[in-house]
Parts: structure tokens; C-alpha cells; sequence
């Protein structure tokens, strides 16, 4: 966001309670100063404060806007301004559309169109997690805290629908079910997931007309996976019935390969030809914390993602068993949110059976506050298992290669901080093979 206001001639600076070091690069190349922290001397009566659901009206810099006078507008309301009116592919679910953005809008950009991308990840094909267009944008939109409302896509991509972000819905997922109905019921072309329970109903309970994309069921744009490799699936697709392609998809995962498909229906929406689709996929390099490689050889493989709720852990562990056959799956997590702990305890409870260790750190609060009798410790012990133990972060990289062994793959998850000891686990790694 900051990039498109910039790009638009204005001048932009931000602040963040913990900046990361490579996203204050990207914004000091555009001209676009980064602080650490909040402070309210930083406001000017003449600014507009663009702030996020992670800030809370007590923040300094927000109280001090208040004072002022200025312009406080929520980030996807300055979204919608900064797109200007362009077409806009959107692309959310609960899990998911990080990826999905990515690639709809990086085939697209292989494929010669010109449409830009607007991220909640690091591209690696890009290095950022923004590309400008002129014909309009692949933009991720959030749902867990109803701002995906706001916006009239040309097109829908919706990737899933399960229970989560429940503290923004009342604690009721028929609420968030409902939103994802309306969602659906604005004008615009709907793309959904037709392997997702969920969401199928949501759109039967919606009336609305869906293309949709699957490999487990029958869909509008079928695909079978034929062969899966270290990083990539070989998939075959298919448009009601008929056989459209084969191509290779440089990403590991069943669920990667399920929502490339919808690749195939936003081709055929805009009325582009899909004959050279294939090689498109080409040179995908993924998403940085989505199955991120940090460590590969042939004694183990360490890989970081982003996985936080209990059905993406649950994935991410299979595909790992499935793709690559590992001896041991060592399973890092750090829990994201005190909310989301307390309402998915008994999914947490389940989600590990496959991994062979599981080390679970101190729960990432983001902007909540601590909610009692909800912690780490407490849910280890409920797990009950001798192979799921509690570790404090500082103490986990030591832990982890304490234990490594040849034929292991380590898997770090979380949405939180814990990738800040990615890279004391890479360097311990690479005395291991």
C-alpha cells in the first residue's frame, strides 16, 4: 500500500512496533522512510494516518492524529482509493490466498498482461511483495476482520473457508460463514475452491453462480496430479471434462496444486488463450515463509512456513511426509494469538499426530492481550504426549539442532516471530550436511 501511494507522487513514511529489516529496505529504495516503534511526535496536522486492524485506538501515533485533526482512514478504505478504479482480481479465503495471489498474478505477468500484485508475503520472483499494473492488480483481501467487504472484484477467487478469526465474527462461524455468502452475492465473477466443504455450501446457501476448481471432486476445471517431486507437481487439468493441459508446477504441495487451477478460469474470464498457459508456470520461485526452503541437502531439509491454524499444520505435515518421504518430521510452532489458541484448543490437540517431535513455543500475542489460563505450557500438557514438549524461543534453535539427525526434515512453523531464529538454525545445519 505504501508503494502504490508512493508511486502516486506523495510522500509517505510509516512506523511499526517491530520493523523487519528486508520490507524497510524495499520501502527506503521507493523513498519511504521506516521507523521503529510508535511515537505521537511523528504526526503533522496536514498528514492522512493509514492505519491497520492491528492498531489499536490507544496507539500514540493514532491518538496524537486524533488531536490533530488529521485524516484517519483504515488501510483497505486506502486501498480501495489508491486502486483508482482499475480492474482488481481479488483473491481471499482463510487459508490459502497468499499463495494463490502470487501465482495468479505472476502467470499473468509471464504471460505478458499486465497486471500488478498486491501481497502478504515476499515474493521471491520479485523480491517484494508489490508489482505496479495498468490494466489493474491481483490483490489479497483479508477476511478476518470483514474489510474484503468493502471491495467490488471483477473477480472472486476464494481459496477456503474454515473457522477462524473468530474474535471479529462474534465467536460464531455461521457469522463468518455469512459474510463469505455476501461475499459471494456482489457482482462479479466467482472463482471457489471445490474441494472445500465450507465453502461449497456458502455459495449452495448464497444462489450465486461459482466456477469452480478441484481435485478431490468434480469441478468446472478438474486437476489430477500425476507425478509430485521434491518441489514441484506434475498436473494434468481438465475444463468440464475435456483435457486441457499438463504442466509442471514448481511448488511443493497438494494444496499449491489445487489453487493453481484457478489460474485456468481467470484465463478463461478475461478471454485470454490458455494453448501456451502451461509454460507460464515457469520460474515460480514461491512465496518467502510459504514451504521455504532454508536448508536443503541430502542429510536434511529445514523449511520455514507460515502455517498458524491447525488444518494449515496438519497440511503442511502430511505434503512434508507425502513429497519428500522424511525419516522424522521435527515440528517447531509457535502459536499466533491468544484468541485463536483459545478457540481451536481441541484442533491443536490433533493437528501434530503425524509429526514424529514437536517443540511449541510461548504464544505470539500480535495486538491482544494475554487471556488467563491460555498458554503454551498448558496446552503441551493437555496434549498429553511424550513426543509434543514446551521450549521458550530462545531456548528452541539449540534444541532443534540437538536433535536433528540425518533423513530429517525440520519444519518451522508459525505466523508470529519465530522465524527470527531461521538463520541460527540454517548455520547450525550446515555442520550437518
Amino acid at each position: 500500500l505504501a508503494q502504490i501511494i508512493r508511486r502516486q507522487g506523495f510522500s509517505v513514511r510509516g512506523s511499526d512496533a517491530n520493523p523487519d529489516n528486508k520490507i524497510s529496505g524495499i520501502l527506503n529504495s521507493s523513498g519511504i522512510d521506516v521507523f521503529p516503534g510508535h511515537q505521537a511526535v511523528r504526526i503533522d496536522k496536514k498528514d492522512t494516518v493509514i492505519y491497520s486492524t492491528a492498531v489499536s485506538k490507544s496507539n500514540p501515533e493514532y491518538i496524537d492524529a486524533e488531536i490533530n485533526g488529521c485524516r484517519i482512514i483504515h488501510r483497505s478504505c486506502a486501498l480501495k482509493d489508491a486502486l483508482g478504479g482499475k480492474k482488481l482480481i481479488a483473491v481471499t479465503g482463510t487459508h490459502g490466498k497468499t499463495t494463490t495471489t502470487y501465482v495468479v498474478s505472476t502467470v499473468l505477468k509471464n504471460a505478458g498482461f499486465d497486471f500488478g500484485m498486491i501481497l502478504g508475503g515476499i515474493s521471491k520472483n520479485a523480491d517484494n511483495n508489490f508489482f505496479p499494473g495498468e490494466i489493474g492488480y491481483v490483490a489479497e483481501l483479508d477476511e478476518s476482520d470483514r474489510s474484503f467487504q468493502l471491495f467490488d472484484p471483477e473477480i472472486k477467487i476464494i481459496t477456503s473457508l474454515s473457522r477462524d478469526h473468530l474474535e471479529f465474527y462474534g465467536n460464531d462461524f455461521l457469522n463468518l460463514k455469512q459474510e463469505f455468502i455476501c461475499f459471494l452475492q456482489k457482482k462479479g465473477v466467482n472463482i471457489i475452491s471445490g474441494d472445500d466443504d465450507n465453502l461449497l455450501k456458502a455459495a449452495r446457501e448464497s444462489s450465486a453462480d461459482c466456477i469452480t476448481f478441484g481435485i478431490d471432486r468434480d469441478a468446472d476445471y478438474k486437476g489430477e496430479i500425476v507425478e509430485k517431486g521434491l518441489c514441484f507437481s506434475k498436473i494434468r487439468v481438465f475444463r468440464k471434462g475435456n483435457y486441457l493441459a499438463d504442466y509442471k508446477l514448481p511448488l511443493l504441495g497438494y494444496k499449491n496444486a489445487l489453487n493453481s487451477l484457478a489460474v485456468f478460469a481467470v484465463f478463461d474470464v478475461l478471454g485470454y488463450k490458455i494453448s501456451k498457459l502451461a509454460e507460464y508456470f515457469n520460474g515460480l520461485l514461491g512465496v518467502e515463509r510459504r514451504y521455504d526452503f532454508k536448508h536443503k541437502s541430502d542429510s536434511i531439509s529445514f523449511i520455514e512456513d507460515y502455517a498458524h491454524h491447525p488444518e494449515e499444520i496438519s497440511e503442511v505435515i502430511n505434503t512434508v511426509k507425502d513429497y519428500l518421504g522424511p525419516k522424522r518430521v521435527i515440528v517447531a510452532f509457535q502459536p499466533h494469538r491468544y484468541s485463536r489458541t483459545k478457540h481451536l484448543w481441541s484442533d491443536f490437540k490433533w493437528c501434530f499426530q503425524k509429526a514424529d517431535i514437536v517443540l511449541i513455543a510461548d504464544i505470539y500475542s500480535a495486538f491482544e492481550d494475554v487471556i488467563y489460563d491460555i498458554s503454551s505450557k498448558k496446552l503441551v500438557g493437555d496434549m498429553g504426549s511424550e513426543k509434543i514438549s514446551y521450549v521458550p524461543i530462545p531456548d528452541l534453535a539449540d534444541r532443534i539442532l540437538s536433535i536433528a539427525c540425518h533423513g530429517d526434515v525440520i519444519l518451522l512453523l508459525g505466523a508470529g516471530d519465530i522465524n527470527s531464529i531461521s538463520n541460527d538454525i540454517k548455520k547450525g545445519l550446515e555442520h550437518v550436511g
